[in-house]
């Protein structure tokens, strides 16, 4: 499903990421791609993006926490750096195994494992099921050469 030229696409865009961005705030990167905002949505929807009047609007679904939304937001920029994303999507987390879902979700993992203090990492791997651990052989096997 996934492979190693995946991989290595979403290791330099988040290469791109670190070098533009050192203090990582993934809010202020997707302000620059998309206005954000906050609603009820139903519980099985974390987030979706859709169009108003030519803008891409990311709304957020308000009743998740802040690790939450912030990977919510994370996973559509690498949605948005990934893939041509159509202008309505919903988003959530760990939602299938298709394989644009994945790829957001290496990003997500990625982003995090570089930029995370390692207290809030260790939750954040410990509560949702992100592939840090593809990421992890993916980078010691990157080291290793």
């Amino acid at each position: 499903m996934i492979e190693h030229s995946d991989l290595i696409n979403i290791d330099q865009k988040v290469n791109r990421l670190v070098n533009e961005y050192p203090k990582f705030d993934p809010y202020e990167i997707a302000k620059k791609r998309f206005i954000i905002t906050e609603q009820e949505l139903p519980k099985q929807i974390d987030g979706m993006i859709t169009q108003v009047e030519n803008e891409d609007v990311l709304i957020l679904n308000k009743n998740l926490n802040e690790i939450e939304k912030t990977i919510v937001v994370t996973k559509q920029i690498g949605n948005d750096l990934l893939h041509e994303s159509p202008a309505t999507k919903k988003i959530m987390i760990n939602c299938s195994n298709h394989k644009e879902t994945v790829q957001s979700e290496l990003f997500v993992a990625s982003v995090f494992s570089r930029y995370m203090p390692p207290i809030l990492l260790k939750r954040v791997k410990e509560e949702y099921r992100l592939p840090f651990d593809i990421v992890e052989k993916y980078r010691s096997n990157q080291t290793a050469i």
